[in-house]
């Protein structure tokens, strides 16, 4: 009876995979209001003067700022010193210090070598690229970033296509989803993205359970596995 119910749920599992990735582009949409309170409670999303603006889409400056709390250094950050790499990014600038470690640590080359261009429309690649360097995938560029992130579980095939279609025309509401996604994510050091900042103290082990991104495991491996699927796919 055992092997059955265990058979079960891997066939359930496997189903629920399959259909994930026949879903067509057009119908996986990003709405993450709830999604934007989760980062908030742990201090990873903070909003603007004006809410979360997730309809608007996100700047190059914004995209700094949100990699430097998505790494757990944003305290680091706002008490060190990293040059000015950039002419646009003046020292009076209010992402300074964002945008120049995030230089100063390989995770962006800038528009240039001398131009950052903060207040441009970031894309979907070049965020996506931002958020795996980060993680330590140092060799993902914009060109190949969407496979890597495939192949890494950031997201599904099909969501893939769903950025790359809104490429250019990147919300702040699509990278509220990718940075959620991010959490439960291996990073290169075989931990997940949730996993380290924890250690790092950003949050703690049961904010990570009560938002989704730590898995608390049930005592049934096989149930353990599809509530995994489930909550990464959804």
């Amino acid at each position: 009876m055992n092997r059955i119910k265990k058979i079960t749920a891997f066939v359930l599992s496997a189903l629920l995979i399959f259909s994930l990735f026949i879903v067509s582009p057009s119908t996986v949409k990003a709405d993450n209001k709830v999604t934007a309170d989760k980062l908030k409670s742990l201090g990873l999303f903070l909003g603007t003067n004006n809410g979360y603006e997730l309809d608007r889409t996100l700047t190059r400056a914004e995209a700094a700022t949100l990699i430097v709390r998505a790494m757990g250094v944003e305290n680091q950050v706002k008490n060190g010193s990293f040059g000015n790499q950039f002419k646009d990014v003046p020292s009076s600038h209010w992402a300074n210090k964002q945008i120049n470690y995030c230089y100063k640590n390989g995770i962006t080359k800038g528009a240039s070598s001398t131009e950052f261009a903060p207040g441009r429309t970031i894309t979907g690649s070049e965020f996506t690229t931002l958020l795996m360097r980060a993680m330590g995938y140092t060799d993902a560029e914009p060109g190949t970033v969407w496979t890597i992130g495939v192949q890494k579980c950031l997201f599904t095939s099909k969501k893939s296509d769903f950025y790359k279609t809104n490429n250019s025309n990147f919300l702040r509401d699509y990278a509220v989803e990718i940075i959620y996604r991010a959490l439960t994510t291996k990073c290169s050091n075989g931990y997940t993205l949730a996993e380290n900042l924890v250690t790092k103290g950003v949050f703690k082990r049961g904010q990570g359970i009560e938002t989704g991104v730590i898995f608390q495991s049930s005592g049934n491996a096989m149930d353990d596995l599809e509530n995994a699927i489930r909550n990464k796919f959804k």
